[in-house]
């Protein structure tokens, strides 16, 4: 499993910030997709951190399976850290 954070500026004083989290390899339907899935849901559980977007509970989420794996992509509005 993967998770990556990215910031886009929003405006001049909040970022996007968008997390999205990729399972390991697993064909659509199978038992493999059924537990990259449980796998995802129990690090939400376990790993508060896994719910955030840099500082922020995410704001709206997806969650998709490609075919391939599945794909959690969570957002949130973030407020910009002052120098």
């Amino acid at each position: 499993m993967t998770r990556t954070l990215k910031k886009f500026f929003y405006n001049v004083s909040s970022e996007r910030v968008v997390v999205t989290i990729r399972s390991d390899f697993c064909e659509k339907d199978s038992v493999e997709a059924r537990r990259a899935l449980a796998e995802i849901f129990t690090n939400f559980v376990n790993s508060p951190e896994f719910l955030f977007c840099d500082s922020r509970l995410f704001e709206k989420a997806t969650l998709s399976h490609d075919g391939h794996q599945w794909i959690f992509v969570g957002e949130a509005i973030v407020p910009k850290e002052m120098e």
